[in-house]
């Protein structure tokens, strides 16, 4: 039996870094597949703006996960800085503060592709 769980191409063996590069990968799939455009119709457009939107709707979620992992093995005292004018505290500090910064300018991005899948939802190619 395959690790897969049916969902979208979703491997169960697959780690988070993984995941996480497949992801990209998709983006930049999206990009060259998009350019120049080939899409059928703006109802095309549309799905697409729908899938993006959910994709940074929970990245949020995501970004909040990492920085409480990386917060509570900081507080446990489990990481170590490459250098030694590093302190793995600073470090941690810093990244989770970009991590909620990241979270809120996905929340952003989110709102404003359903802004516009919302708008082209009401678009029709002249073939329709």
């Amino acid at each position: 039996m395959s690790g897969r769980t049916g969902r979208a191409g979703v491997d169960d063996d697959s780690s988070p870094a993984q995941l996480g590069w497949q992801a990209a990968q998709a983006i930049r799939t999206l990009n060259h597949r998009t350019h120049p455009p080939t899409l059928a119709d703006p109802a095309e457009i549309c799905q697409l703006l729908a899938a993006l939107a959910a994709l940074a709707d929970r990245l949020p979620q995501l970004l909040g996960q990492l920085s409480c992992w990386l917060q509570a093995e900081q507080a446990a005292d489990r990481l170590r800085a490459d250098t030694p004018t590093a302190h793995p505290a600073q470090l941690t500090a810093t990244a989770a503060h970009d991590l909620t910064r990241a979270a809120r300018t996905a929340n952003r991005l989110g709102q404003a592709l359903d802004s516009a899948h919302q708008h082209l939802a009401h678009l029709a190619g002249e073939d329709s």
